[in-house]
């Protein structure tokens, strides 16, 4: 786990594109500090547009998603802290544990939050290696 040090704080570019004014800053108990640069675009959770998928997982922990993005696409390496290398499997627990972050201090029940939370993991580690830049 770990926590936010800033608030996510984005402009619209696009129906699915969103940029960071200032820097989203999150300590992970794992992996040290991470900081996602402002200037950098997400789509936050690309989460399929099918009915339910959507209604379960859509706007779901945009703030971790960003977070994941920035550790798909970014030298896989944290941006201060211990600078060693991020893999996808440890970007994806990383995915995990900020959603039941964010959701549980939302009001989330921690089981609901656990079970979105893996099934967004899932999701990821199923349909994501197309996504991880070497």
């Amino acid at each position: 786990m770990g926590k936010f040090q800033t608030k996510l704080r984005v402009e619209k570019l696009g129906e699915h594109s969103w940029r960071l004014i200032e820097p989203l800053i999150y300590r992970s108990d794992n992996v040290g500090l991470i900081v996602v640069d402002a200037g950098f675009e997400t789509n936050f959770a690309s989460v399929p547009r099918l009915p339910f998928m959507y209604l379960l997982f859509g706007g779901v922990g945009d703030e971790a998603a960003t977070l994941h993005d920035w550790l798909y696409r970014k030298d896989h390496t944290t941006s201060t802290g211990s600078g060693s290398k991020i893999d996808r499997e440890t970007a994806d627990k990383v995915l995990r544990g900020v959603i039941i972050e964010c959701l549980t201090q939302d009001g989330v029940s921690l089981f609901r939050a656990k079970v979105t939370a893996w099934a967004m993991w899932a999701g990821v580690r199923l349909g994501g290696a197309s996504h991880w830049e070497d």
